[in-house]
Order: C-alpha cells, then structure tokens, then sequence
C-alpha cells in the first residue's frame, strides 16, 4: 500500500467538512516513518482544529484494514505553518491584508512591502523603503503589483508593536 497516497487521499476527504482550510505543503520523514501535513486557513488554523483533523484522519485509518495493518510503520502529524515560514499559495495572502512583508523576486531582488490587495494574479503593494539594488527605482510609497508567477518568496515581517 502507497501510504502516502492513502493519506493525502483521507485527509482530502476531511477536508471536505472544512472549505476554509487547505494544505499547503507535506513532507515524508522517511527515517522517522513520520509525514507531516501543513494546513493552512483563510481565518488561519487553530491547535484545536489541528487536533480535531488529526483525530478524524486517524479515525479513517482505522477503517481501513489495510492501513491499520501498516500503522506501525508509519505516524502522521497536522501543524500549520509557523510564523516565520514563507506564503506558498495565494490563497495564502488573504488573511495578511495591511502587513508588511519581505519578498524577493525571481531575479533574487528583495523589496520590503505592505500588502493592499490581491487578485487572482498578483498581489497589490505599497513600498516600504527605498530600493537600494542597483537598476531597480523602487521608491518608498511606491504602489506596485506584482504577479504571483515573480514572487520567489514572501515573507511577513513580525511586528511586536
């Protein structure tokens, strides 16, 4: 049995009680027999709905014969993104509307930004500082849009204000 296909496959279905809530990413600790899911939200997720997937995945596991054979060969894991991880999806940006965010561009350019808008391509932003990059006149205040396609990774800048 392909266990990781089975998981995403169960994990799909509880998700379907779920629409506001997604995955973002997963890894398969192969040395541990771990794989971890990374869930993500449009209002965010909470421990206690991480604790509530994990719980009704394992339930789904235990119908299942053929994976409750395998069960002692494997674990799994529901956590959500930490605070410092980079957006990986658009549907991501949603919920950070007025942050301030790190991105770098796919020429590795960095540009220090608040997020004003989304759309289904790109994402609306305004300059936080001056470009010191040579070839780039980005000002502070500058309105851009940058698409989703130019975006190697975008970070949000914790504030403790």
């Amino acid at each position: 049995m392909d266990i990781k296909a089975f998981l995403d496959s169960e994990l799909a279905k509880v998700l379907l009680d779920y629409p506001d809530l997604f995955v973002v990413g997963n890894e398969h600790q192969v040395n541990k027999g771990l794989y971890v899911f990374i869930l993500d939200g449009d209002e965010g997720l909470s421990i206690a709905q991480c604790g509530e997937i994990s719980r009704k995945l394992m339930t789904r596991i235990e119908q299942n014969p053929e994976a409750e054979a395998e069960r002692e060969n494997f674990s799994f894991s529901i956590t959500s993104p930490g605070a410092e991880s980079p957006l990986l999806l658009p549907r991501q940006y949603k919920k950070h509307l007025n942050r301030e965010f790190l991105i770098t561009l796919e020429d590795n350019t960095k540009l220090s930004a608040k997020l004003k808008g989304i759309t289904k391509d790109d994402i609306e932003v305004v300059t936080l500082i001056k470009s010191n990059v040579k070839g780039r006149t980005d000002k502070e205040g500058e309105e851009k849009s940058i698409p989703f396609n130019q975006i190697k990774e975008s970070k949000i800048i914790l504030s403790f204000k």
